[in-house]
Order: C-alpha cells, then sequence, then structure tokens
C-alpha cells in the first residue's frame, strides 16, 4: 500500500487570525475615540472662546480693555463652529452638532453682521447714497497709483456712480471757483448743493475734512465736533428736502489706531521672532489700539444720542474704525438698520488695504426706510473702498 503523501499547505490557525484582527478592530476604535474626544474638547474649547464676544459690544473698552481685539476673531470663530456643525451632523454623533448651532444661533445677531447671502442687484428709482473715505487723494499711491490718478479715479468713479447723495472723509479741497475737487464735483458729477467743513490745520494746506454733496436742496447743516477727538475726527450733518419729505444725513469719520508702516513692520517682525522685534514698540502699539478704542466708544455714544435726538429719518453713515461686533458698532447704530445686512453680499469687506481686510466703513438706514441695495466697489483710489446704498421711504 503506497505510503500518503504530506501536504505542502501549512494549516491556518483560523483563531490565531481573528485575534490579530480584532486587535486591529480594537486599535482603530481607540484610535476614533481618541480622535473624537480631541475635537469634541477643541469644539467646547471654542465654544467658550466664543463667549466673550457675545458680550463685547455691550462692554465698553474702559471697563475691559483686553476685550477689544475679540471682533478680529469673530469671523475665524463662526467659521470653525460652522465646521463644527457640519462635522458632527455628517457623522454618527449628531447630537455633539448641536453645541456649536447653539452658540451660532444665540449669537445670531451678531454672526448675521459677519455674511449676507448674494444676490441681484436691480435698478431702481430710489434715493443712492456713497460713503467715501478718500484718504486725502493721496493713500491710493500705496498701490502704484500716482497721486494725481488718485483723485481722477475718485472723481470719474463718483461720475459713473452719479449718487443723490455723497459723503467723503479725509476731504480736501481749495475754495469754490479756484478749480479744486468741489469744483470738479458740481461740474462732472453734477451735484447741485455741497456742505465742507474744513478741520482746521490737519491734511494739505490745512484744508480738509469732511464734505456732504446733494442733488436734493440742504435746508439745514450743522458740524458736531467730538469732544477730546485726535485728527480729523468729527460728525456733520445735513438735512435734506426730498419731495415733501426731510431726510437727515449724518456723515462721521471716527478715531483710528494712529499705528505708523513702520511700527506695523515692527509688528510683523516681532510675530516671525520674538527676539527681532523691539518690545517696547509692541508695547506702545498696543497702547494705541487700547486708546483709540476708547475715544472710538465715546465717540460713538455721541453719534447715537445725535440719532435718537433726530426729528427726521436718519441716514448715518462713515469711517468707524471699528468692526461690526464691536462696542462702538452697536453704540452708533442704536436702532437703525444696518444696510449691509439688509443688502449687501458676501463679505462687505472695505478696508482696501489687503488681507486682513475688515468691514470698517458702514452705513445705517432708520427703519422708515427700505433698503434695497449695499454694494461695496472695489477700486483701489485709497486705502478704503467706497460704499454705496439705496433706500426709498416706506
Amino acid at each position: 500500500m503506497p505510503a500518503k503523501k504530506k501536504s505542502c499547505f501549512v494549516p491556518v490557525d483560523n483563531n490565531a487570525s481573528n485575534k490579530g484582527l480584532q486587535r486591529a478592530r480594537t486599535a482603530w476604535n481607540l484610535l476614533l475615540t481618541f480622535l473624537r474626544r480631541f475635537l469634541l474638547l477643541i469644539n467646547l474649547g471654542v465654544v467658550v472662546a466664543t463667549l466673550p464676544l457675545l458680550a463685547v459690544a455691550w462692554i465698553p473698552p474702559d471697563r475691559a480693555w483686553p476685550l477689544i481685539f475679540y471682533p478680529y476673531l469673530m469671523l475665524p470663530l463662526l467659521l470653525a463652529h460652522l465646521a463644527f456643525t457640519l462635522w458632527w451632523a455628517l457623522g454618527r454623533h449628531k447630537v455633539y452638532a448641536l453645541i456649536s448651532l447653539a452658540v451660532v444661533l444665540g449669537g445670531w445677531p451678531l454672526h448675521r453682521t459677519q455674511w449676507q447671502e448674494p444676490g441681484w442687484d436691480q435698478e431702481r428709482n430710489e434715493l443712492s447714497i456713497m460713503s467715501y473715505n478718500v484718504g486725502h487723494f493721496r493713500e491710493g499711491v500705496r498701490f502704484g497709483i500716482e497721486e494725481a490718478a488718485c483723485m481722477d479715479g475718485v472723481i470719474r468713479l463718483i461720475a459713473k456712480e452719479r449718487p443723490d447723495v455723497l459723503c467723503l472723509q479725509e476731504y480736501h479741497s481749495s475754495d469754490r471757483g479756484r478749480g479744486g475737487v468741489t469744483d470738479r464735483l458740481f461740474r462732472e458729477c453734477g451735484m447741485q448743493q455741497g456742505y465742507f467743513q474744513r478741520i482746521g490745520g490737519v491734511g494739505p494746506e490745512g484744508r480738509s475734512g469732511m464734505a456732504v454733496f446733494s442733488r436734493h436742496p440742504i435746508v439745514l447743516r450743522r458740524f458736531v465736533p467730538f469732544p477730546g477727538s485726535i485728527s480729523i475726527t468729527s460728525c456733520q450733518f445735513a438735512d435734506l428736502e426730498i419731495g415733501r419729505d426731510t431726510l437727515r444725513v449724518i456723515n462721521f469719520h471716527l478715531q483710528s489706531n494712529l499705528i505708523e508702516k513702520s511700527e506695523l513692520a515692527e509688528i510683523e517682525a516681532f510675530s516671525q521672532d520674538p527676539r527681532a522685534g523691539q518690545t517696547s514698540n509692541v508695547r506702545t502699539i498696543l497702547g494705541k489700539i487700547r486708546h483709540a478704542a476708547r475715544l472710538r466708544s465715546r465717540q460713538a455714544e455721541h453719534l447715537g444720542r445725535l440719532v435718537r435726538e433726530s426729528p427726521h429719518p436718519v441716514v448715518l453713515c462713515g469711517d468707524l474704525n471699528d468692526l461690526p461686533a464691536s462696542y462702538a458698532y452697536w453704540q452708533a447704530r442704536v436702532h437703525l438698520q444696518d444696510t449691509y445686512m439688509e443688502g449687501g453680499q458676501l463679505l462687505g469687506n472695505t478696508f482696501a488695504g489687503g488681507f486682513p481686510s475688515f468691514r470698517i466703513d458702514h452705513m445705517f438706514a432708520d427703519p422708515l426706510l427700505e433698503v434695497t441695495r449695499h454694494r461695496v466697489i472695489r477700486h483701489r483710489y485709497s486705502d478704503h473702498f467706497p460704499v454705496v446704498c439705496s433706500v426709498r421711504m416706506r
């Protein structure tokens, strides 16, 4: 009887294979559990970081000045909450999505100032109002535009837009009849009346200030300097006769941080290498920001009183030099509508100086007015973009 041949196959130990697979699955589950808890911990950290932001709009800088930096974190924190909400909603632990969703909904009055859905602009016969910080017609030089070309570009842009009301900050011009910018606005842009308020000793030839131009009659005009202000911060208002109605347009310019380019270079050097930058310069810059925020808070409170005391519907516009989540924004806005929130699109940033760019130029309208459009015109003839809104009486 022939001998049985030995098999060349090694018997497989199914128990050992199953144990190895089980260990791999256990390790994978442990890794997923760790990542889930780690992300949950980060999510909770973002929630804790957001809570002061929901209160900063109501706390004056004099009481808690470190909070003045929080508005700059508003958009990144909002994007983080939206990302966490989407992540948890698409995963197995959908209940965790409620954490960030609750924060977004709880702070919705603030969060919706950061983003508006895109829409279609429609041409209508309404009152068009433009607000523009023209930077003395020389800030476009930083973008490679000659100073004379800055002025020509601003006037061409205004002539193209043909606003019914034009509010200008950091404006300068020679007197009427001498061929200055004011003459060109009347001749080339169709303006009928104007109110140019000089602020002594500021800007080129001491002829800088702010101005309101209009295609409608100006029946009352006033200049309202801010107490204790620095530079060209102030406001003016003009009452316009529009048909049988009177509209008060308040043009303002609040305190800037007054940070020099050389100081910004120091900040950049310090952020890249703390040993290369000078700590004393960093402290100086932080001190400027703190002081400017305190001044803006008082100036904004003054604006709020002007709005509340107005006997006519109000349009408030100008260079706030602060963000929508700030104390100054909410004090100046009082009961008015933010025209960006009513008719704007996407981010609506108005600072033309590059990234990061923020919405620091604002327009507010009385609830008696219907806001139909809000646009930011992205031409760099200044370090600010012009803002245009259209309104009509309800």
